[in-house]
């Protein structure tokens, strides 16, 4: 079993019951420090800067401004944690389990002087990461999709996501679809019920800016009442938003879909 590591109460006068958090949390907490002292050190070379220079200093997007108050509550979060470790009534016989970490907080160093497009890198490498987790959380959709596994396909959208099929598509009549069931009585069952199978094939993803994700893809598919066969270029459009799909826009042959809905 790995050992954990006790964090004090906000009370510098008496210690709370031990909260019990894994290396594996605390690493984690490292990886938000890291990315939290990045953003303030950008931030303070910036209004440095347009001091110096007599500049309107830039404001920041409301987006950024949140982003940056909970890497700052992480930060604060994460200094309660290490500070009561260095504690000698906390220390125990596994403290050399985390030594790892300490050479991993040692290594990582930006003198005051950072040039600032070394900071704005590392900022860059945060964002990187959010469009990183963006692309697998819509995989993972897809996968789910591809198992038939409805609640798996959905557990990752929004409670109130808004759904648009593509102008003219045959069931584009309820958009905007939303929340999740909206989705399935809408789109998913009518496709299910009307459809001898509906594949999506040559599925790729492709990182976009502000949360968003593109796929491009085909359906495949044979139409029940007649036999037709759709072999359609399809592309969706993502957005999410703190790890939620938000929004999803279609875009298709649809003149293919409805030639083949109506022989």
């Amino acid at each position: 079993m790995a050992p954990f590591l006790p964090i004090r109460s906000l009370n510098p006068g008496c210690i709370a019951p031990r909260q019990q958090v894994s290396q594996g949390k605390i690493s984690a907490l490292v990886r938000e420090m890291k990315a939290a002292w990045s953003i303030i050190n950008f931030n303070h070379q910036l209004k440095k800067y347009h001091m110096e220079t007599q500049t309107k200093t830039p404001t920041l997007h409301p987006a950024t401004a949140v982003r940056f108050t909970k890497c700052l509550l992480i930060f604060s979060f994460a200094l309660l944690g290490t500070a009561g470790f260095a504690q000698d009534e906390f220390k125990n016989p596994q403290a050399d389990h985390f030594e790892p970490l300490y050479s991993e907080l040692n290594a990582w160093e930006i003198e005051s002087n950072a040039t600032v497009n070394h900071l704005e890198m590392l900022a860059l490498a945060t964002e990187s990461k959010a469009a990183n987790d963006n692309v697998t959380i819509i995989d993972q959709l897809y996968q789910a999709f591809a198992k038939g596994d409805v609640p798996g396909a959905l557990a990752n959208m929004d409670p109130k996501i808004v759904w648009n099929e593509a102008e003219s598509f045959p069931y584009a009549d309820g958009n905007p679809y939303i929340g999740p069931q909206a989705v399935v009585d809408g789109v998913f069952a009518r496709i299910g019920a009307e459809w001898e199978y509906w594949n999506l094939t040559g599925i790729e993803l492709h990182e976009m800016a502000n949360d968003k994700v593109l796929a491009t893809l085909r359906y495949q598919a044979k139409y029940k009442k007649n036999g037709a066969v759709i072999d359609a270029q399809t592309a969706h459009f993502w957005t999410l938003k703190d790890g939620k799909i938000t929004h999803f826009q279609q875009y298709t042959d649809t003149d293919q879909v409805v030639r083949a809905v109506a022989q």
